[in-house]
């Protein structure tokens, strides 16, 4: 698996860690097929909604951040949903991704990481 990032659980495709009663998102699956896809079938077009709250072992967590490089170099991702729970973008958070059009940041989001967005070349909209 090409994921080295640490997470307690995956739920619908994303990667997760537990804080407290919160969760941050650190990653998607997509990520570790996505050097196979590159090189087989070309890179896989996909939207990610990030959801308000996700359910592990009987217990909910609301997501509050998108965690430091979470789809770092993810170039198959064309548009984020990002929902009114999260307050933070982590640094390099979507550093490198090149397939990136629209995301939708809520008012929310106070803190955008450094290099959040470097190299999303084509995003032609960052704020809801």
């Amino acid at each position: 698996m090409k994921n080295s990032k640490k997470y307690d659980f995956i739920a619908n495709g994303l990667y997760y860690i537990i804080k407290g009663k919160e969760v941050i998102v650190s990653g998607s699956v997509l990520d570790d097929f996505n050097g196979y896809a590159n090189m087989v079938h070309g890179t896989p077009k996909c939207d990610i909604i990030i959801p308000k709250f996700v359910t592990f072992k009987g217990e909910r967590y609301y997501v509050t951040m998108i965690g430091a490089k979470a789809f770092s170099g993810c170039s198959g991702i064309v548009s984020v949903t990002i929902p009114p729970t999260v307050t933070k973008i982590g640094r390099s958070a979507f550093f490198g991704c090149s397939g990136l059009r629209e995301i939708a940041i809520p008012s929310s989001v106070t803190e955008i990481g450094e290099f959040a967005f470097y190299g999303c070349k084509y995003l032609n909209q960052k704020t809801a």
